[in-house]
């Protein structure tokens, strides 16, 4: 399947798909080693930025993120050892579906969670 290139043709005027770009490039000096088609994110989760992370008060392990998604800031809890402010991350927002598991608002150690960061696993 040759993913179309819509985000591209955003800011300049392609006329050919993806196999036939690559071919051209390549052809014009510009070597394409590999395309990669990657699926759609399913609805509810978004690329997001971490605007703080704060250790919750008797947790050895938990944080309390101000995550910015681009449509408002969600209070996330995370366990994650690596979250830091400024760090780029997936959310899952309330409501989406992974799989084996619907994202939902919670109470953790008493803190209100809006959502999950997601790792690559």
């Amino acid at each position: 399947m040759i993913v179309p290139l819509s985000w591209l043709r955003d800011y300049i005027d392609i006329k050919v798909d993806t196999r036939e770009l690559a071919r051209i490039l390549t052809f014009s000096g510009i070597e394409v080693e590999a395309v990669t088609e990657l699926e759609a994110l399913p609805p509810g989760i978004v690329t997001a930025r971490t605007i703080s992370a704060e250790r919750i008060a008797g947790s050895d392990h938990l944080s309390l993120c101000q995550v910015d998604a681009g449509d408002g800031v969600y209070p996330v809890v995370c366990g994650a050892p690596n979250c830091r402010s400024g760090m780029m991350a997936v959310l899952a927002k309330p409501d989406a579906v992974l799989p084996e598991l619907t994202i939902k608002k919670a109470r953790i150690r008493g803190v209100e969670s809006e959502g999950m960061l997601c790792s690559e696993a």
